[in-house]
């Protein structure tokens, strides 16, 4: 029965930071600030710590309690040699309170199976928020986007928008029936559209390309070309060609012709139809070059502390670097940068394929925004994919097929991910 209730209490508070759904109704709601998001995670942490302390953090390992001491140090070093502002101390307030959320998802998540409401969350996450940026784009009334013509949905970013549904499909799909991928994929993929964001059209081709082959692989197993259907291969085949197209497209500008003159034209913004003409000296690419030197330079120029925390929103730009790397780098100098490899490493090595897929998606992304951890979301995102080792999805497909009745050899090919 706990296990239960520790199922819906993930699957409430993953789809709520994972759809941006705690600031969306702080919006229409003002009296549900987002701060009582976190006090419920506090809260019910708390609970499920004193009803049974002994299962508590049992699935935190030793990597992953170092990489939290590194992130709090550096942190620590970062706020230090900041300029402590209102700014930098509200910037503490919600790092702290993000960490806790990480924390918290390990307290809940005390068993494999409780991972399952987190899985399903995502897949209404992935679901859901591309359905709102669809409907974003053909109903005027609809206007959610901070930037016109680009649509977000509850993100209000269209960036954090396209990589967050991007993620979310990776790890739904895990849950997902083979007869509902590949709708899921177009759903998603028309969603991750509609937010013009470059990065996050690139983070999808590696998504599905990847999503196409190890949904066909055995968890913890090598891989054997000869154990793999021949539709996988035409479907990775396709997955490939669609998204390579998509990619000359967008590098050659060649995609703008076939809408202009069509109904889309009047929905898209010249910026936009900058985009996707392959003009790479929009607004946001033309300033991008000269703040990513800058900070890397005032990285250089304090390797051990950095320049302190929130340095980049103080400083003469009115933009942030737009690379994860070098931003971590500037604030908080080499130990910053060393946390955040330290972190993709932990979940590279432990993770499952689906994990790796994540890590893979994330350190890309990771080149062109510089906002990661400003996300709450990211945090959810990595306690998944820390908690998804190759033994953990064996035991979720088993326990999704145990009360049906199938031979033998359609249970090996659920468990395997063959055919779920």
């Amino acid at each position: 029965m706990l296990d239960r209730v520790k199922q819906f209490t993930l699957f409430i508070i993953v789809f709520a930071f994972c759809s941006n759904a705690y600031l969306a109704l702080w919006i229409m709601y003002p009296d549900i600030q987002e701060k009582y998001w976190f006090l419920l995670v506090f809260v019910v942490s708390i609970t499920f710590f004193v009803l049974k302390p002994s299962e508590a953090l049992n699935q935190m390992t030793p990597p992953v309690f170092l990489w939290i001491i590194l992130f709090i140090i550096s942190t620590v070093i970062a706020f230090i040699f900041s300029s402590q502002s209102d700014f930098v101390k509200d910037l503490v307030e919600f790092l702290t309170k993000a960490i806790s959320l990480f924390i918290g998802i390990f307290i809940i998540t005390s068993n494999n199976k409780i991972l399952l409401g987190a899985l399903y969350s995502l897949l209404a996450v992935a679901i859901f928020g591309s359905l709102m940026n669809i409907a974003e784009f053909f109903i005027a009334d609809l206007s959610w986007s901070y930037i016109p013509s680009r649509m977000s949905g509850w993100y209000v970013n269209p960036n954090i928008s396209g990589k967050f549904l991007v993620m979310s499909l990776i790890f739904s799909s895990i849950i997902t029936p083979r007869k509902y991928f590949w709708p899921l994929v177009v759903l998603v993929s028309i969603g991750v559209l509609l937010t013009f964001s470059r990065t996050s059209w690139l983070g999808l081709f590696i998504a599905v390309l990847g999503l196409s082959f190890i949904r066909n692989i055995k968890p913890g197993e090598r891989v054997n070309l000869l154990d793999i259907k021949p539709s996988s291969f035409i479907a990775l085949f396709f997955a490939g060609l669609v998204g390579s197209v998509l990619v000359y497209f967008l590098l050659s500008g060649q995609i703008g012709e076939f809408i202009q003159g069509t109904l889309f034209e009047s929905y898209l913004s010249q910026d936009v139809i900058s985009r996707i003409n392959g003009d790479f000296t929009d607004d946001s690419a033309n300033e991008r070059l000269q703040v990513f030197l800058s900070a890397l330079t005032v990285g250089m120029e304090n390797p051990l502390t950095g320049a302190g925390l929130a340095y980049t929103y103080e400083w003469q730009y009115p933009v942030g670097p737009h690379n994860d790397y070098v931003l971590l780098f500037a604030e908080r100098g080499i130990l910053g940068l060393i946390s955040y490899l330290w972190l993709l490493a932990i979940i590279w090595i432990t993770g499952s394929s689906y994990s790796r897929l994540y890590v893979a998606v994330l350190a890309f992304s990771s080149i062109a925004t510089h906002n990661t951890f400003e996300q709450p979301a990211t945090y959810l995102f990595i306690a998944i994919a820390l908690l998804l080792n190759n033994s953990t999805i064996q035991e979720l497909m088993r326990i999704k097929v145990s009360n049906k009745t199938i031979n033998p050899i359609q249970n090996r090919q659920v468990i395997s991910g063959i055919s779920y």
